[in-house]
């Protein structure tokens, strides 16, 4: 046995055995056990059936919020208005606007000149450079702090603190372009940005000026400091030349120089003509002895004395005159080096026409006597007089030269001294002239208040600010989506749960009296279709033996058990009804209250009477509504001693699931519910030990046995967590139709998905139970049910999530205590199906709404049997 194992068919025509009830509604139709290939038919139909190994759809991010957000969308549009409204004003008010003024200050590359080229009016170098230190200058706190010290600013009332130092260099933005500077200060309050701009502006503009006007008041002051050194050295120099040229007379010494110097070229001349003239007459009285007599001629007495005194003479003059000629061709006729030989050959030439003439006149006037005439001592006081002379003429012209040469010196120094005084107050004159020429730095304009806000950030702060906090309570709200781990809607668990897409239907959450017989038809539909579904996957796959089970207690499994088990009956289907809940025995508790074993069966089982009897005696108890026995012992088929011992069985032995376990037939052990084509296999004894001798092989050979005989078996067993039964029972159906409640744990519901899977139980599909109205208008299969009749049903203020649904007890109210009744036994669901059904065949008793062959327990024994 397994959920792939193919099902036997069902016998259209039971044996005797299992002949029970009303064996009238044999006549049902057989459907399923075939596999039909091809075309599925829902795909025809065009319903929403997902096949068996259907793929997930991808995770849709707008269905995922959409789902969290669904029901709370009211909760979120408020929070999010009133997160836009409080943000908008935290962000409007939490910054303020930002206002700008701006001046500007131009400096010249040079100033236009008035006479004279200065630096000023030279173009300064490396001009861009310049105007980045001055960015850079204005820029310093030295100068920020020279802009808070004026009385503009300090009329705002702020601090003068570092810190507010550093704010102010921090809203200030200066630029150059070219020539000109722009000064921009940006504030919250409008009157710091001209104030700050123009403060800044006016001690820039003086601490230019005083650098400007410290730098020609320095350079005016080394300039002076100057010509008055050099007039100070130019005097010294001049007093030098003066006390030299007193001593001399004149400042003039060259010329005493030159004559000096003439007079010594001629005592030099006297000079040699006297050693000449010594030497002649030391060599002539060496040759012929004693001197001649003073009065005696020497020429006469010795004429070679006289001729070579004469030879001597003319060959220096024969000397003179090759070099004067041989200066001429180097140095020119006017060189003074020239001239000077000139003279000395004139000198020398004069002093051979002397001594032609025996007679010469001595230096200073002193007259010489005739070398014919003079002694040797003589001549050699004349050399010695002539020596002295020479020896003081050549010392005074030495000192007159050296002074002379001093004199040149200092002249020369002086002439420096004097062309440096002069371009020095050249200079002056020049920078005072310049000086009125303008200033470099002008200021174009002063800043000026501003007109309105240059950066006004409060809108799209504001705005920003508004849909952060609107977002935020977007997101609480998800975030409460998120944490509420309940089922609210269909949509919530077609978006979070993993086989969602597998929704066989919803059922609507129903009122507690049924008084409005349009909010039963809507509820039989919804059960309609969710069995229409399950047929056509019947027609499909051959599933015809079906669990119904739910994540937890309280879904509405047991009562959805009788509502399907109800309409497949209605439909033809011959269907059986198992109860394997063994903690609730839900089905058993509402279906069958005794549980007792049918009275019809114990009588044929003794052979007390015969099947047509017993067919002919059910159909005279449900024409004159009396008991079985009563109708027997009237028959005379029985006597009254063996009703009783048949009572008496009947009481001791319970049928159910628990006979079929113990090895009793099965179809001894089901009971009629007394609708046709709608048998039951109650739970038993109440003694649940009999749940530990529950095996899959066991339970899949009474599954079997059951397909044989009937064309949909329905299990109903406990939650699938934390039940046994569900487990063993879900591995052996055919299918698995999980009841999901609103309200339900997501987790629960996802964790009962996954435990199923884990047993390879094929999940037919998920039945939504406790549905709000607007889950019926927006599902899928509330297409043939009208608008008006959605209207019709309870909204979530009118029930709630516990007891207005499929299973849920009820307060008795409405339509009186017959329908009151039949609520709290079989449920909203299972009544609504019952009433709708009832609405489509006559009462048999007038007044009642459903008829009595119609409820479940008209026909059930213990009731009609003990009378």
């Amino acid at each position: 046995m397994g959920t792939n194992s193919s099902r036997p068919i069902s016998d259209s025509t039971s044996s005797t055995a299992m002949s029970i009830g009303n064996t009238s509604s044999g006549g049902a139709d057989v459907r399923g056990g075939g596999m039909v290939v091809g075309e599925p038919p829902q795909a025809q139909a065009g319903l929403l059936v997902a096949p068996p190994q259907q793929q997930a759809n991808p995770l849709n991010l707008l269905l995922v919020v959409h789902s969290l957000l669904r029901g709370r969308y009211w909760l979120a549009i408020l929070l999010a208005m009133i997160g836009m409204i409080v943000g908008a004003g935290i962000g409007y008010n939490a910054i303020k606007p930002k206002y700008r003024s701006m001046g500007m200050v131009r400096i010249r590359p040079y100033v236009e000149k008035i006479m004279y080229d200065t630096d000023r009016t030279q173009m300064i170098p490396m001009f861009p450079a310049f105007m980045e230190a001055q960015v850079v200058l204005i820029r310093t706190p030295r100068m920020i702090e020279l802009a808070m010290e004026d009385p503009r600013w300090k009329d705002l009332g702020r601090p003068h603190t570092q810190a507010m130092v550093q704010d102010f260099l921090g809203k200030l933005d200066v630029s150059c372009r070219g020539e000109m500077i722009n000064i921009e200060f940006t504030d919250e309050q409008p009157e710091a940005t001209y104030r700050a701009v123009n403060a800044l502006i006016d001690a820039y503009a003086r601490r230019f000026e005083d650098q400007d006007s410290e730098r020609y008041a320095g350079r005016m002051e080394k300039l002076e400091e100057r010509r008055s050194r050099l007039e100070a050295e130019l005097k010294l120099k001049n007093d030098a030349i003066l006390a030299i040229g007193n001593q001399y007379g004149s400042t003039a010494l060259q010329k005493i120089y030159e004559f000096n110097l003439e007079e010594l070229n001629k005592v030099v001349s006297q000079l040699r003509l006297a050693e000449l003239a010594l030497a002649a007459g030391e060599a002539q009285l060496g040759n012929h002895g004693p001197q001649p007599k003073p009065d005696a001629d020497p020429a006469r007495t010795d004429p070679a004395m006289g001729e070579a005194l004469m030879n001597e003479y003319l060959r220096r003059a024969a000397a003179e005159r090759a070099n004067l000629r041989q200066l001429e061709l180097s140095l020119g006729a006017n060189h003074p080096q020239v001239v000077k030989t000139r003279a000395w050959l004139d000198q020398l030439e004069k002093d051979i026409r002397t001594l032609q003439q025996e007679v010469r006149i001595a230096p200073a006037g002193l007259p010489i006597a005739p070398l014919a005439m003079q002694s040797l001592e003589s001549l050699r006081e004349n050399e010695r007089r002539i020596r002295e002379l020479h020896d003081k003429i050549k010392a005074e012209t030495l000192e007159l030269g050296r002074k002379n040469v001093q004199i040149e010196a200092l002249r020369q120094e002086a002439a420096k001294l004097q062309t440096d005084l002069d371009e020095t107050r050249s200079l002056i004159e020049k920078l005072q002239v310049e000086a009125s020429a303008g200033e470099r730095l002008s200021i174009i304009s002063y800043a000026e208040p501003p007109l309105g806000p240059d950066k006004d950030r409060r809108l799209p702060v504001a705005a920003a600010g508004g849909m952060a906090l609107g977002g935020l309570g977007v997101g609480i709200v998800l975030l409460l989506g998120l944490l509420d781990r309940r089922l609210h809607r269909i949509a919530d668990a077609e978006a979070r749960l993993p086989q969602a897409n597998r929704v066989l239907g919803v059922l609507p959450a129903l009122p507690e009296d049924l008084s409005d017989p349009e909010q039963s038809s809507i509820a039989a539909h919804c059960v309609h279709q969710i069995r229409t579904l399950l047929q056509i996957q019947q027609n499909t796959s051959g599933h015809r033996v079906l669990s119904v089970t739910s994540p937890s207690p309280g879904d509405g499994k047991t009562s959805l058990t009788i509502a399907l088990g109800m309409s497949f009956a209605a439909s033809g289907s011959k269907t059986l009804l198992i109860d394997c809940d063994m903690q609730g025995g839900g089905l058993t508790s509402r279906l069958i209250p005794s549980g007792s074993r049918r009275l019809g069966q114990i009588l044929l089982r003794e052979r007390r009477i015969t099947e047509e009897q017993l067919g002919a005696a059910l159909e005279e108890s449900q024409r004159l509504r009396r008991p079985l026995g009563e109708v027997l012992l009237g028959q005379r088929l029985i006597s009254s001693e063996v009703l009783d011992r048949a009572l008496l069985k009947q009481r001791r032995m319970r049928a159910g699931l628990s006979g079929v376990i113990k090895g009793e037939v099965l179809g001894d052990c089901i009971v009629s519910t007394g609708t046709r084509n709608l048998h039951l296999l109650p739970l038993g004894v109440d003694d649940h030990r009999f749940s530990s001798q529950l095996s899959p092989a066991m339970v899949g050979s009474i599954l079997d046995e059951a397909a044989r005989h009937y064309d949909t078996v329905l299990v109903d067993t406990g939650p699938v967590l934390g039940s046994l039964e569900a487990a063993v029972v879900a591995s052996e159906v055919d299918g698995v139709v999980l009841t999901v409640s609103r309200g339900a744990d997501r987790n629960l519901a996802h964790n009962a998905i996954r435990y199923l899977a884990t047993m390879n139980a094929q999940i037919e599909g998920i039945v939504f139970n406790r549905a709000k109205v607007e889950d019926i208008r927006r599902s899928t299969y509330s297409g043939s049910v009208s608008a008006a009749s959605a209207r019709q049903l309870p909204s979530a203020a009118d029930s709630c999530v516990t007891g207005a649904g499929a299973g849920s007890p009820a307060t008795p109210t409405g339509r009186g205590p017959t329908t009151r009744h039949w609520v709290r036994r079989l449920g909203p669901i299972a009544c609504a199906v019952a009433e709708a059904e009832a609405e489509q065949h006559a009462p048999t008793t007038p007044g009642a709404h459903t008829p009595v062959q119609q409820r479940p327990d008209a026909a059930a024994p213990g009731i009609h049997d003990k009378r």
